[in-house]
This record gives C-alpha cells, sequence and structure tokens, in this order.
C-alpha cells in the first residue's frame, strides 16, 4: 500500500502543526494511548438513510457537448440552440442523425477588452426576423481608447449557419472605468425592442449612478434597432423621451439586472444581483425604480429610511444565506405539472433553484426549494419544447430539469433506520471519529460518527482530503447539557451524490424524527437554536468544498478513545484496518490544533479556526473565494490581509478584511463578533464565539505588514 505524505517545508505554520501532533501523541490522558483502536474493522452498520430522492434531477441537454464557461443560450428548435461561451465564441449546436455537434458561429474572441471574472462575450438575442435576415445581436466587454473597457452591443450578418465577422455593425457602447456589474443580458420584446441590462459598473454605488435619469448604468435600456442601419433609436414611448433623463432608459434603480426574460403574457422578469445581503427578482415594467442603492431589495442601504414614494417592491427576495448570486429564470409552460405556471430561478454561487406562483408571486411563504444543483449556474432558460435548461458554468455543459420518480422512505426516525437502539444508544458498529478544529455552535456539544459498506475505502487525495465511496454515512449529534437537540446525516447516493437530512429529538431523548423543513427550537436558559432544513444544509457543504467538511487528514489527526475501551490515533488506526485506500503516516501529516487550546502557535490556532468555520465558501473553489481561508500556505497567499471589503464596510475607517496589528479594523472579526445581519457565519449561529474572536484577535495583532 502506497504511504500518503505530502511534501513538506520547513514553514513555522508547519513546525507548528508537528508540535501539536506531539502535544497530542504524549499528552497525559486517563487511558494510555495504543497503536490502534481497532484490532480489525467493524461490520458494516444497519443504520441507513431514508433514502428520499430529490423530486428532479439535470441530465444532459445536449450530450457530449462542453463550451467553457457558457453565459447564455438561445434554443431555436429541437434539434438546435446557441450557446454564448464567455471567452467569446457563440456555438451553433445541432443534432444530426449521428448525435450532437457544437460549431463555432461567431467568434469576438479579438474584440474583447482586458479579462475580468465577469467580462467576455455576455449576450445574444437573435433579430425578430433571424429566419429570413440572420441578423444576431451580441454584447461583451470591449477595447477602449478612453475607458479601461466599454460595454458593447453589435449586429453581425449570418446565413443561420456562420455569422460573417466583417459585417459587424456598432449598435450601442457604454465607456468603463470600473471592472464588475456589466449587466449585457440581450433579448428582443414582444413589442419589437431590444432590451438591454445594465449594471451600476461599482461598488456599492456611491455615486447613485442607478437613481440617476441622467446615467445608463443600473437600467434596463430599450432601444429600437433596424437590421440596415447602424446604431439605434428610443421608443417614443420610453419614460424620458420626451425629457428630464436619458431616453435609453426603460427602468431604473438596478445593481445588476444579467438576467431577465420575458413570460408568455409580456412581464419582464428580472434577476438583480444584491450587494451585502438579499438578492432579489424583479417583475420590471416601463418607468419603474427597483430602489438600488437607496436599499437593497427592501431593506435600507445607503439612506435610511428609505421608503420613499414610488419605489418598486421586488416579487420576492433571499438572504445571503442561500446564495449570492441571482440567476433569472422564466416562467415555466411546459408538461411538468407541478410546475407549469411558476417562474423557476436560481443562484449562481450556491447552484440552488427555487420557483414560485407567477400568478401571486409576493407570497409571505419563501419560494420553495426546487433542488439543489451542486453547480455554478449562468443561466436558466426556456428549451424550445418547455423544458427547464441550465448553464453549467464550471463544467461547460447544458443540463436540463427532470422530475425523479416518488418512493416511500425506509424510515423517518434514527431508530426505523436502524441507528439507534431501543435504549436510544447509537448502533455500536457505527465508527465514531472526532476533529481537531470544531465547527462553533453556539456551544452545542457534537458527537460524530461514520460508516461505510463492506470493502468500501475511503480515497485519500494528494492535498490530505478525503472522498468517501457511494454508501457512506456520516452522523452528528448535537445537544446540551441536559438533553439531546438534532442529529444530521449525510450519505453519499449513487444517483444523487450526497443527500443531507436532519432528526430532531423528542424531549424524552428516546428517538429523533425527520425534519423536512427547518425550525428554531427552545434550549436551556432561554436560549434558541435553529435546525436546518435539508436544503439549507447545502449553505455550507456545497460543491466546491467537496460537500464534506471536517474529515480529512488535518481534522481527524489525533487521539481518540474507541468503543473498545482503547485510545489510539484516529488516522492510524482508520489506516490499519483498512478504511483509507492508502497508509498514512500521522507524523508526515500535521493536524490542525485545536483553536481553543494552547498548543501550536497563535497563528495556527487562528488559521485553524477559519479553516473550520470560514474556508467551506472562503476557497478558491468555494461560493466566495476571493480569499482563501484554508490553513494551507503561507499567510501572504490568503489574500486577506490589507484587502478593502468589496461590500459592507459597516462604517469603520480604512476597514480590511484582515488589517495587521489591528482587529477592531478587521471585517473577519467584526463579522464574528456581530449578531444579525452582517454576521459570518449567516448560518448556523446566532450567538458571538467570544472565545474565537479572541482567538483571531490575538493572532491578528501579532501581525505586521501585508506579506
Amino acid at each position: 500500500m502506497k504511504t500518503f505524505a505530502p511534501h513538506l517545508s520547513i514553514r513555522p505554520w508547519r513546525l507548528a502543526r508537528v508540535a501539536a501532533l506531539l502535544a497530542i501523541a504524549f499528552s497525559c490522558d486517563a487511558t494510555p494511548v495504543v497503536e490502534y483502536g481497532y484490532d480489525a474493522r467493524p461490520q458494516t452498520s444497519s443504520c441507513r438513510g431514508p433514502e428520499i430522492p430529490p423530486p428532479y434531477r439535470l441530465v444532459e441537454a445536449y450530450p457530449g457537448i462542453v463550451i467553457e464557461k457558457p453565459s447564455d443560450i438561445v434554443p431555436v428548435s429541437d434539434a438546435l440552440a446557441f450557446v454564448v461561451s464567455q471567452v467569446g465564441i457563440v456555438y451553433r449546436v445541432h443534432r444530426e442523425a449521428d448525435g450532437w455537434f457544437a460549431d463555432p458561429f461567431l467568434d469576438v474572441t479579438a474584440e474583447l477588452g482586458p479579462p475580468h471574472g465577469e467580462a467576455g462575450l455576455l449576450g445574444l438575442a437573435l433579430a425578430p426576423d433571424f429566419a429570413t435576415s440572420g441578423d444576431v445581436y451580441v454584447s461583451y466587454t470591449g477595447k477602449s481608447d478612453i475607458a479601461l473597457f466599454r460595454l458593447v452591443v453589435a449586429r453581425y450578418k449570418s446565413d443561420g449557419i456562420a455569422a460573417d465577422p466583417a459585417s459587424a455593425t456598432p449598435i450601442f457602447a457604454l465607456e468603463r472605468d470600473m471592472q464588475g456589474h456589466n449587466g449585457g443580458k440581450l433579448r428582443f420584446g414582444p413589442d419589437g425592442y431590444l432590451y438591454l441590462g445594465v449594471g451600476d459598473g461599482s461598488w456599492g454605488d456611491p455615486l447613485r449612478r442607478a437613481q440617476s435619469p441622467d446615467e445608463l448604468f443600473g437600467k434596463i435600456l430599450r432601444l429600437k434597432v433596424s437590421g440596415a442601419e447602424p446604431g439605434y433609436r428610443s421608443p417614443d414611448d420610453n419614460p424620458f423621451a420626451r425629457g428630464g433623463g436619458r431616453a435609453e432608459i426603460f427602468a431604473l434603480g438596478l445593481r445588476n439586472p444579467w438576467t431577465f426574460s420575458f413570460d408568455g403574457g409580456g412581464q419582464l422578469w428580472v434577476g438583480d444581483v444584491g450587494h451585502e445581503r438579499f438578492e432579489e427578482i424583479d417583475l420590471v415594467t416601463k418607468g419603474g425604480n427597483y430602489g438600488w442603492p437607496l436599499r437593497e431589495a427592501t431593506h435600507c442601504f445607503a439612506q435610511d429610511p428609505c421608503d420613499l414614494p414610488g419605489l418598486v417592491d421586488p416579487v420576492t427576495e433571499y438572504s445571503h444565506v442561500n446564495g449570492f448570486a441571482v440567476v433569472g429564470g422564466f416562467v415555466y409552460r411546459g408538461a411538468e405539472t407541478a410546475l407549469r405556471g411558476r417562474y423557476v430561478f436560481g443562484d449562481f454561487i450556491s447552484g440552488r433553484m427555487w420557483s414560485l406562483d407567477a400568478a401571486a408571486p409576493r407570497s409571505a411563504d419563501p419560494p420553495p426549494l426546487l433542488m439543489d444543483t451542486g453547480l455554478n449556474l449562468s443561466g436558466i432558460a426556456e428549451g424550445a419544447d418547455g423544458a427547464i435548461l441550465t448553464l453549467d458554468y464550471n463544467g461547460g455543459r447544458v443540463l436540463r430539469l427532470e422530475p425523479v420518480a416518488a418512493r416511500p422512505p425506509l424510515g423517518t426516525s434514527l431508530k426505523a433506520l436502524g441507528c439507534i437502539d431501543d435504549a436510544a444508544i447509537m448502533n455500536g458498529d457505527l465508527v465514531p471519529y472526532d476533529v481537531n478544529a470544531p465547527l462553533w455552535a453556539d456551544g452545542l456539544g457534537k458527537r460524530r460518527w461514520f460508516s461505510l459498506p463492506s470493502g468500501a475505502q475511503i480515497h485519500v487525495r494528494d492535498d490530505g482530503s478525503w472522498e468517501l465511496p457511494v454508501g457512506a454515512l456520516l452522523l452528528k449529534e448535537l445537544s446540551t447539557p441536559t438533553r439531546r437537540v438534532e442529529t444530521r446525516m449525510m450519505v453519499r447516493d449513487a444517483d444523487f451524490d450526497w443527500l443531507f437530512y436532519t432528526f430532531q429529538w423528542n424531549a424524552e431523548g428516546t428517538d429523533a424524527e425527520l425534519v423536512d423543513e427547518g425550525r428554531t427550537v427552545d434550549l436551556d436558559g432561554g436560549s434558541t437554536w435553529n435546525i436546518p432544513s435539508r436544503g439549507q444544509c447545502l449553505s455550507c457543504h456545497g460543491a466546491g468544498s467537496g460537500r464534506v467538511l471536517g474529515f480529512e487528514v488535518a481534522q481527524l489527526n489525533r487521539t481518540l478513545t474507541y468503543p473498545t475501551g482503547r485510545s489510539a490515533n484516529q488516522v492510524s488506526t482508520l489506516s490499519h484496518v483498512g478504511y483509507l485506500d492508502r497508509a498514512v503516516d500521522p507524523l508526515a501529516a500535521p493536524p490542525l490544533p485545536n483553536p481553543y487550546g494552547t498548543a501550536g502557535t497563535e497563528e495556527a490556532r487562528a488559521r485553524a479556526y477559519l479553516h473550520a468555520n470560514c474556508s467551506f465558501c472562503h476557497r478558491p473553489t468555494g461560493g466566495q473565494g476571493i480569499f482563501d481561508f484554508r490553513a494551507w500556505g503561507p499567510v501572504s497567499a490568503m489574500g486577506a490581509l490589507c484587502r478593502p471589503p468589496s461590500s459592507n464596510d459597516f462604517g469603520i475607517p480604512d476597514a480590511q478584511i484582515i488589517a495587521p496589528g489591528d482587529p477592531e479594523r478587521s471585517m473577519v472579526v467584526h463579522r464574528m463578533a456581530q449578531q444579525g445581519a452582517g454576521r459570518m457565519p449567516p448560518l448556523g449561529t446566532s450567538i458571538p464565539d467570544q472565545s474565537g474572536v479572541q482567538v483571531l484577535s490575538r493572532w491578528i495583532r501579532s501581525l505586521q505588514g501585508c506579506e
């Protein structure tokens, strides 16, 4: 068996981990530490999940077709669609007798301006007479001689098979001096006019340009274009066509309206990306003012009070507990009865999709979760047959939503599922485990177990993370000193990847029942605890973090007392009995220190805290990958030192994510100590971790300089 031993360099943070390991290995314990906790692998536990499949799944709409960074799609028929690649190419995707093919239709890569996450080829609209004219309109971020770049709309001629690059005709351009919030969505409305979404072009819109009728930023524009002429005209019935503002404006007060669609009745549905706290869906009408930056969704932002006359409320909003970048969809009119007449939308970061009743969208109840895709969704569109199509930004696929046949659960309680016995004792064949750096949960105690199918093994990746096999089951129990509160379960499924369940313990402590929706329960001393819904589990257990949190070498590399009565290193034990597919040398894989303990340096403890509590989102592949809060690598590689916040600074002068030497100016500390809006993590806790705040504050005070 190959032995896992990551490459080591002699750095203080690595030496601190080795010191922490030695402290664990040679600490005095009531039970003497032995080499292994088990002599042989326990038999597979009878504990199982309810096996409740999600109601929907995604399948490839165009099998075998992969397009880099898809940003828009225009289906034409069941056998033809145009898919936009953000890198600068429009593809003609077509079905032939021997399968699906993707051919370049238009290449504008030579026209693109400086690269950026939101820059590139953004939108495509086919002219209403495309079948005869072949005219197409594209939007992209282009080169500029007088600004950083410009938002461009251009028209091209085509024969339906390929567009002529030499036929480019400029239609619209807007000079830009800051990257981000480009908008760029293009669609022809039922009135024959071209609609263009334009973002506010800034962070927080400090100049309030989205509110200004004299600026095109933060608007939906409505343009009259002709296939025979360059440029555009403004329709005579636009709100400011006769004065008082820019004649192009159709609606204002938007932050980044990058996705929108018209329904069968001609209504314009817009997904407007939020700033600090909320995402929103708007029904946009001519002359409507949707409030940004005076407010974010229905909540005051740049002005308080913000209940000004004339502002239009969104039809729905959701907080950043559920996502960070809304993706507008469309009103479904397809064959799936349960969804017919519902507006389907999603989130680029969390990958979740929801639906709301299009006939009564402003319900007091939050829209029900349709599914969690685990993807970065860059678009949701209506197929030519009415199907729901989604764009998988990272995977490059176009996917179709299809229903999954329902089946009754195997059980709805831990006892019925074989996880506890009649005395409410956990199944003896479940393998307990513990972690070095626990996730803060308002002071609740935790116990953890796992189970694998017979003969199955955990794959140890080169970076020390672990990939669990199909059939793996993880349990985590949360309790007060006097009673059990809830037990969470994760099960890896062959068809649906990871399935999540939560169980609430009864008052007698004899069993725990499955919870479908989140709920709040009373705890000792007058405090409360929020039990998450199955969907809320995915806020932290995202695809970018690998779904499983804390089950890795650095976290499990510690001593545990097993049901055998032996105390032994967990990693050594799991290797010895064959749970791991490669042996792991604990001395070559340093552990995270306990953030609340004394082992390791202040830096190592602080970074262990960030790793456990923040890095599931704040990592390159996470939902908020601007900086990296994993415990690995030098501090300078975190991307957080001396970095100003990209959103709310809470009025703190010269605020930074981590301000070396000054925890009072450090957003990471301020957000941890915050209660209510703006606190981090945003889900799973409501009581600030004062000990954790002190751990981070001590470390930040010791930092000097930005490198």
